[in-house]
């Protein structure tokens, strides 16, 4: 029997071209995705000394309807330009080291425009190479149901190379979206593309986030070192240079000041650390509007978001959880990959336990600003004892002072289950503690000539804390971040990853078994055991 020649149908193309992305806006996250794995490349190489000073130059031509993109990674030899350009899921790209994986997004941009240009050189050589995809051939060849050519014929018929001198010095590589469709105009809106880049592309925080938030803020140093080597590049867009996160002081939607920014990991027992990230912490006073373009805890790979803010949002206890936070996830094992389409992460073992590690770290977040709803509600009675206050009559004094009272009892109580249970929790509690204590100064004030009273609030930090709502003074006290240390990291030196990873799975086995009364002596078994394993 004659065996069986496999064909890849021009449907493929079709795929490629018209079902990858909803929004027109993705393809420039795609180009930018490649652009920085050029970069870091580029310094793996030597070419440029770090990732911030690689570039990509975004320009949207509205005159022309055109999209031109460049950066100045390593570009690609001439030797396998073509067949890089050309080739379909092909890729040379790991998924590990790099951003990109898959081989398949560069031809999305065919269903934007009716010309798709690549144009590229490396350092050394002499030569460029430019590959001009014809998007009305290929829709010819697909809308045709008689043209029964597969995909590799499909991309050679619409696939133009040619080759052209360059300064041997360069290395850059160029994208031109040529007459961009009106059905995809956005693709032009320099607002809009920028709002989108600021959200997802790899860029760094402003100045004033990182220097007055970030750099103050205590960090675990395994999760510092973590967030010291995250990789940025810089993006202009029309001459608008080095645009940044939007990341500021306040929440935008809110007007709630961020007071501080609180670090966590997501470690297991088998796998390791698989990601680390941050949320900033504020009073908590409502959610966040959807109109606030920071909204949610993102996540990202590589420094680049994956799907959209809400992606994360059916981790919380309740869907309106994530809408009280600003903050990131950074997934960072290497089987923490972004799908093809970059919305979700691929279904793995890995990806498994970090989503099962992420919603228990979510519900701390739920307690915390259900516990900032206790105490905003023990404020308000705090606060409507001081202005109830007139100083005139005893029975005005004898109402405001309950009131008081009840005020600050409530946020007595909710500071002790929170300080309990919630991590963070007194960030938060200190910020609603040093707005009640102004009240209750206030209230002293107007009751002078009345029976002193004395409201203590635990641990209050009225002289040297600001104000809730002081825009220029910021609380940057933070309290201690247990660091989580892996305990199986002495093993690596001396076994493989595999076995390393049978131990993980056989002590995890123990402790998901073994009694809670009997938990320390496992743990301290397990420390003796790890060490006899790697003095062995």
């Amino acid at each position: 029997m004659e065996k069986h020649q496999t064909k890849i149908g021009k449907n493929l193309i079709e795929i490629l071209m018209y079902s990858m992305y909803d929004d027109a806006k993705v393809v420039l996250r795609e180009y930018v995705q490649n652009a920085y794995d050029a970069i870091n490349e580029a310094v793996d190489l030597g070419i440029l000394e770090a990732a911030k000073y690689g570039y990509v130059n975004i320009i949207l031509d509205n005159r022309h309807r055109s999209v031109h993109i460049n950066d100045n990674g390593t570009g690609i030899v001439k030797k396998f330009a073509a067949k890089k350009l050309l080739d379909i899921a092909d890729s040379f790209k790991d998924g590990k080291n790099t951003a990109g994986h898959y081989g398949i997004g560069r031809l999305t941009g065919l269903q934007f425009c009716e010309r798709l240009i690549f144009k590229t050189s490396a350092k050394g050589e002499d030569e460029y190479t430019e590959v001009v995809f014809d998007s009305n051939m290929a829709r010819m060849i697909l809308n045709d149901t008689n043209d029964h050519r597969n995909a590799e014929e499909v991309v050679n018929s619409i696939a133009t190379v040619k080759f052209g001198p360059e300064e041997i010095d360069k290395h850059y590589f160029e994208i031109e979206m040529e007459n961009i469709r009106k059905d995809y105009s956005q693709l032009l809106d320099e607002d809009s593309v920028r709002e989108y880049l600021e959200e997802v592309a790899p860029i760094d925080y402003s100045t004033q986030f990182k220097n007055l938030l970030i750099n103050r803020a205590e960090i675990p140093p395994h999760i510092k070192s973590q967030r010291d080597n995250l990789k940025y590049i810089q993006l202009s867009i029309n001459n608008l240079v080095d645009i940044r996160k939007r990341y500021g002081l306040e929440i935008e939607g809110t007007g709630d000041k961020i007071q501080t920014l609180h670090y966590f990991d997501i470690i297991d027992d088998e796998y390791g650390l698989l990601a680390w990230g941050w949320f900033a912490i504020t009073a908590f006073t409502k959610a966040i509007p959807i109109k606030d373009l920071n909204r949610g805890i993102r996540l990202r790979k590589k420094n680049i978001q994956v799907g959209t803010s809400n992606l994360l949002d059916k981790y919380f206890d309740e869907s309106r959880g994530n809408n009280y936070f600003y903050g990131e996830v950074f997934a960072i094992h290497e089987n923490l990959r972004p799908s093809s389409d970059r919305t979700a992460l691929v279904a793995t073992p890995e990806a498994g336990k970090f989503y099962e590690l992420l919603k228990s770290k979510f519900k701390e977040l739920h307690k915390l600003y259900h516990l900032a709803n206790e105490l905003k509600g023990g404020l308000k009675d705090v606060a409507y004892g001081a202005r109830l206050a007139s100083g005139k009559g005893d029975e005005d004094f004898e109402v405001a002072k309950t009131k008081l009272e009840e005020g600050v009892e409530k946020m007595q109580k909710a500071e002790k289950k929170g300080l309990s249970s919630v991590p963070a929790s007194k960030f938060v509690i200190d910020i609603y503690k040093n707005s009640a204590s102004k009240s209750v100064k206030e209230f002293e004030q107007k009751t002078s000539s009345k029976p002193n009273i004395t409201i203590v609030l635990d641990e209050e930090k009225e002289n040297s804390a600001p104000e809730m709502f002081n825009k220029d003074a910021i609380v940057h006290t933070s309290s201690p971040v247990p660091q989580i240390i892996d305990i199986f990291a002495p093993l690596k030196e001396k076994y493989e990853v595999e076995d390393v990873k049978l131990i993980r799975k056989i002590f995890a086995s123990f402790t998901k078994n073994c009694p809670v009364a009997n938990r320390a002596l496992l743990e301290e078994l397990k420390k003796k055991a790890i060490k006899e394993l790697s003095n062995g």
